[in-house]
């Protein structure tokens, strides 16, 4: 969840990348159209339907993706290339381009390189698969309680966010993955 803030900062870089190129465009436009696909996966008036989206667009991706992207493809680019880094990276990029989200490749990219090395470093395919829940899952929730403000949330507003939630976010992210990294490493 720590990166998540980061992500949010990924994506609005990623936005204005996208506004300077406007042969992008096209790419934009087509987003657009599965972004109504979304909103209609988003607008829950009982909690029948939260639940229904929550294992839709949360439990189903998370293990799923998890699985393909970090169980199987992570594994494979790894004992490719014979190097873990370049591996995980691939991975990511990969699962970024699958996504087909021009607006949020870059944040896509940021959280699968996080699920990687999440994975490489516990060796447990349950923890990307949880923060991949967490991430898809809190998103639901946030829509499920701001039934009214649906197609601001799908915009990505999120520009307003405090200086401080992004460094401390950092802060928690770089602790977190350096004290995974050293158990790994001993």
């Amino acid at each position: 969840m720590s990166a998540f803030p980061l992500a949010q900062l990924a994506f609005l870089a990623n936005k204005w990348l996208v506004e300077q190129f406007p042969a992008l465009q096209v790419w934009v436009h087509t987003e657009k159209l599965t972004v109504k696909l979304m909103e209609g996966l988003l607008v829950m008036q009982t909690p029948w339907e939260m639940v229904a989206s929550l294992v839709v667009m949360a439990i189903v991706p998370a293990l799923g993706e998890e699985l393909v992207f970090r169980g199987i493809g992570q594994q494979k680019l790894i004992e490719i290339t014979g190097r873990p880094a370049l591996g995980i990276a691939l991975t990511a990029l990969i699962f970024s381009i699958t996504h087909f989200e021009i607006q949020r490749f870059l944040a896509i990219l940021l959280l699968g390189v996080v699920r990687g090395l999440l994975f490489y470093w516990t060796k447990n395919l349950w923890i990307p698969i949880a923060a991949h829940f967490l991430n898809n899952g809190a998103q639901v929730i946030i829509a499920w309680l701001n039934q009214e403000k649906i197609s601001e949330l799908k915009e990505g507003a999120g520009d307003d966010l405090p200086l401080a939630v992004i460094l401390t976010s950092a802060a928690v992210f770089a602790t977190s993955g350096f004290f995974l990294w050293k158990e790994r490493n001993e």
